[in-house]
């Protein structure tokens, strides 16, 4: 069997095609209806306000927040016990609790995690990771075919694009390789099949890369502009420190449980920033301004 055949067929399989033994559609739309569905699932339906909704409300009046450190900080070690190794419990547990006593964040996200994956990777994240108190890993598993797949991805986009700085490329290599690391760990999709599509060979004006970008960058027949449309005719939508400003104070602040969880990846975040135009650059400005940690802010910009 043909690789470009061996794709289709597991391809549809993963997407429940109606017939993956006999394909009807022919290999190269189904490359490109996967590669869309990845688009859709990075950014549509993100809209401002649905976004905003998953930011915790900030404005309930603390009751006890030295005995729901306490509650915090022992879950915290207990998980961490489980699953990482800590040297020094007396001051794992001072660190934890002077940190939560002085975050409302990071008390209230973590007072509505159940699941010790999530609580190490937040308090990992607010904590960080010092090495004399702890040493625990939770990050997401790596694919290689997934970095094959975004590096020429980016490499096409920006080419047809026309973006010469490595920055933005770099921004959006980083958001395709974490969506298909995401994706693979998850069982949604088959890393090398995807690489088979796109990889260091591709010719950026290849026919199954223009029909790619085409959906993207270009205005359809019916008169619906490609998401990427603005980006591809103008250059990024927002300057790039003001994305990396804004995602730094908005990323933390998305629950780990958010249906928008995955912009809490910084290049998630970035990419969204620079290449949509929604949110609209007077958000993205207004976030960059707040101060880090500040969620409770968060809802003016918007």
């Amino acid at each position: 069997m043909k690789p470009h055949v061996l794709v289709f067929v597991l391809l549809c399989t993963l997407f429940n095609c109606q017939d993956a033994k006999n394909p009807i559609v022919h290999p190269q739309d189904m490359a490109i209806g996967m590669i869309n569905d990845m688009n859709t699932d990075m950014t549509s339906n993100m809209t401002t306000d649905m976004l905003i909704e998953t930011i915790p409300d900030m404005t309930v009046i603390e009751i006890d927040q030295t005995a729901q450190c306490q509650d915090v900080c022992h879950q915290l070690l207990n998980c961490a016990q489980s699953d990482c190794m800590v040297i020094d419990q007396d001051r794992f547990l001072q660190e934890c609790q002077s940190r939560c006593e002085s975050s409302t964040v990071f008390r209230r996200i973590s007072l509505g995690l159940d699941q010790c994956s999530d609580i190490l990777s937040f308090s990992e994240q607010q904590l960080g990771s010092h090495a004399e108190l702890w040493s625990c890993s939770t990050s997401q598993m790596e694919y290689p075919a997934c970095a094959v797949f975004a590096r020429n991805y980016s490499r096409c986009l920006t080419e047809r694009c026309q973006i010469s700085d490595m920055q933005v490329s770099q921004v959006i290599t980083l958001a395709y390789q974490h969506y298909c690391n995401e994706q693979g760990q998850l069982g949604m999709l088959n890393p090398d099949q995807l690489a088979l599509a796109i990889n260091d060979q591709s010719n950026c004006e290849s026919g199954l890369i223009d029909q790619l970008l085409d959906e993207r960058t270009q205005t359809n027949a019916q008169g619906m502009p490609g998401d990427l449309v603005d980006f591809c005719n103008n250059g990024p939508i927002n300057p790039f420190t003001t994305c990396m400003m804004a995602c730094e104070r908005l990323s933390p602040c998305i629950p780990t449980d958010s249906p928008y969880a995955s912009i809490r990846n910084q290049s998630r975040c970035q990419e969204l920033c620079l290449a949509h135009s929604d949110p609209s650059p007077m958000t993205w400005q207004c976030l960059s301004e707040l101060y880090l940690n500040d969620c409770a802010s968060i809802g003016s910009c918007y």
